[in-house]
């Protein structure tokens, strides 16, 4: 997970308390260069060997709005994603 609070960056994974869902957070990189930043998020459910297995759903948020609703689920016990995994698409 990337956070860089002072230069509003946000990308990466949290995953649920119980293990069954992970949110992908993605800062759209062309939305910073037109002056309204933006975030995807993308939510998953998870594999039992905790692996994004599915994405249930797409949204996207202001960077204040995401990055709010990023600390809001690191405070109810959501964790960061720190496996990494390799794509087979």
């Amino acid at each position: 997970m990337v956070y860089q609070v002072s230069g509003r960056i946000l990308n990466g994974w949290l995953v649920s308390p119980d293990g069954s869902l992970c949110y992908q957070f993605y800062l759209n990189p062309k939305s910073l260069l037109e002056g309204f930043p933006f975030v995807f998020i993308n939510e998953w459910t998870m594999r039992p060997d905790g692996i994004p297995f599915q994405l249930k759903r797409r949204s996207k948020l202001p960077l204040d709005d995401a990055l709010e609703l990023c600390c809001q689920m690191l405070l109810e016990g959501w964790s960061k994603l720190v496996t990494r995994f390799r794509s087979y698409a």
